[in-house]
């Protein structure tokens, strides 16, 4: 909207007489009414400007101080009035009134009747009104074009910055800077000092959405006015595109023209968006035959064909299953943009994980798999870490799962299993904002994946009576060989064991000899004997 001051210096307009000293002449104009009803404050729009010629408080100064306060709080841009017909000069009161609230009083000059003064001022305004429609228009089909041809952001950015004459950049929801108008993506010192600022501001920080647009007063050697426009590229969080205005935005240019950039870059941003989550589609198919076609692949073949993912040779290999809590119900209504926002940061802070971390979607769920290529110093405080980001920008936790390091492609496959397994059972509990590593299972635990009739079979054909004892005797020959396995096959250990003499070990021993017709001595029978024991007790 133009100002008083504005309008002012144009013609026929300087020939008004602004007759208070301390008028505001900053407010803002859109429309012009003529009225001499004293109850014009019921029917006058905001920002208009008041033709009169005061007719109704002729002798009534106290009803005219009135009515300019009543008027004040609407609020209007001021009164412009006629004087000589009603009233040939204003009370002190009057203008101390006005000086008051910074209300101003313009004087319409003697030759003009009311109607042509409010036929000036809206011709006038109307014609500013139409030539930033037309400049916005103008700018509107530049960026279409610009969007058919496909042309980035940074470009976009540039466009709006040669418009406006001031630098121009665009951050993502957490305030880190994707591009800007400048060369090569250059980032000022000016652009820090009011990505420092918006972090540390209540009305950006705590519900940005509710905040914008806005502006924040940039202190600084040279201060300036930082201008925050909404970027919904996602229906979550905006991005925000920043004006840094250190002098006015010239005329004909209106922030329409901004938020039709801002509307084009979403465009722009929504369409990148699809574009990456097609890319992470196929990284999924990669990633499916990695891990589920281990054993089968050709190492040197499978590096060539996942170098363009970053895939590299080494001795270290582990996967960690990275959710994200808040999207684990369905019902989440911003789920897609949110799992995006969270991706889309990680890679590009890869360095937390490792340069050679590899990021793998997983379809349709909160899961973000990850593989590293090399250590991590501390791998719980950079996870820590992430969690801390995603909980203060975008309000969501994350959960971490790792399995085991492995030291070949051809075992990854193993690494994923145990960190899907641990990260599901932590899910089953109900934990939430959680760092689990696998613990790699004993012998028995293994075992207990083994059909039952199989097993059953298999120690019945081993320790034939001994499998499933019934007989004090056959309790007594088990536990015997139980011990003597344990002590490997010492048999002054096994009697100190059981507190029985040597002889009676030996004869127990002979005895477990004739039962199950093979020498205890033989090594690859007593590995059989070890797992049937462990088989028989589960």
């Amino acid at each position: 909207m133009t100002s008083i001051a504005e309008l002012l210096t144009n013609a026929p307009f300087s020939q008004m007489l602004v007759l208070n000293q301390s008028a505001d002449l900053s407010r803002k104009v859109d429309s012009a009414d003529i009225s001499e009803t004293p109850d014009i404050t019921h029917f006058i729009k905001p920002h208009s400007l008041l033709i009169t010629t005061g007719m109704a408080f002729k002798d009534d100064p106290a009803g005219f101080c009135q009515m300019i306060e009543d008027l004040n709080r609407v609020p209007i841009a001021g009164i412009c009035v006629k004087l000589g017909r009603f009233i040939d000069s204003l009370e002190p009161s009057i203008l101390a009134t006005a000086d008051k609230l910074g209300f101003p009083l313009i004087q319409i000059p003697n030759s003009w009747t009311l109607g042509v003064t409010c036929h000036h001022l809206l011709s006038y305004l109307w014609n500013v009104e139409n030539q930033q429609l037309l400049s916005a228009l103008k700018i509107q089909h530049e960026y279409s074009q610009m969007l058919v041809k496909d042309t980035p952001i940074s470009t976009i950015l540039t466009h709006l910055s040669r418009t406006i004459r001031q630098t121009v950049f665009l951050t993502d929801p957490f305030f880190e800077i994707i591009d800007t108008s400048l060369p090569r993506g250059t980032k000022t010192g000016e652009m820090e000092e009011t990505l420092a600022a918006i972090k540390s501001s209540d009305k950006l920080k705590d519900s940005p959405a509710a905040a914008i647009p806005s502006s924040l007063y940039i202190q600084a050697p040279h201060p300036f006015t930082a201008w925050f426009f909404p970027v919904w590229a996602a229906s979550a969080h905006p991005h925000l595109l920043i004006v840094l205005e250190k002098e006015k935005i010239p005329y004909p240019f209106s922030y329409l023209v901004i938020e039709q950039t801002a509307a084009a870059i979403a465009f722009s941003l929504y369409k990148n968006q699809k574009l990456k989550e097609l890319h992470r589609r196929m990284r999924e198919d990669v990633l499916r035959r990695l891990t589920h076609n281990a054993s089968n692949i050709d190492t040197a073949v499978f590096l060539g064909q996942g170098s363009d993912l970053g895939l590299i040779a080494s001795d270290y290999y582990q996967f960690l299953v990275l959710g994200i809590d808040d999207l684990v119900e369905e019902q989440h209504s911003a789920r897609f943009d949110l799992y995006s926002l969270v991706y889309d940061w990680l890679e590009r802070h890869t360095e937390i994980l490792g340069k050679t971390a590899l990021f793998f979607s997983s379809h349709k769920s909160e899961k973000i798999l990850v593989l590293l290529q090399s250590p991590v110093e501390n791998l719980e405080n950079a996870i820590a870490f992430i969690s801390e980001q995603m909980t203060t920008y975008l309000s969501v936790s994350i959960s971490c799962a790792a399995g085991n390091p492995v030291n070949s492609l051809q075992s990854v496959a193993f690494s994923r299993i145990e960190a899907e397994e641990v990260y599901h059972q932590c899910r089953r509990e109900g934990k939430k904002a959680f760092f689990r590593t696998y613990f790699s299972q004993d012998v028995a635990e293994l075992l207990r994946f083994v059909p039952q009739d199989h097993a059953r079979h298999f120690c019945t054909c081993v320790l034939k009576s001994l499998a499933y004892p019934q007989q004090e005797t056959q309790v007594i020959l088990r536990q015997t060989l139980q011990t003597y396995l344990d002590c490997q096959g010492d048999i002054a250990e096994t009697a100190r064991a059981l507190y029985i003499h040597r002889n009676t070990v030996k004869y127990r021993i002979a005895r477990l000899n004739e039962i199950l017709d093979t020498p205890l001595s033989n090594p690859d029978f007593s590995l059989q004997l070890r797992l049937a024991l462990l088989l028989s007790e589960s």
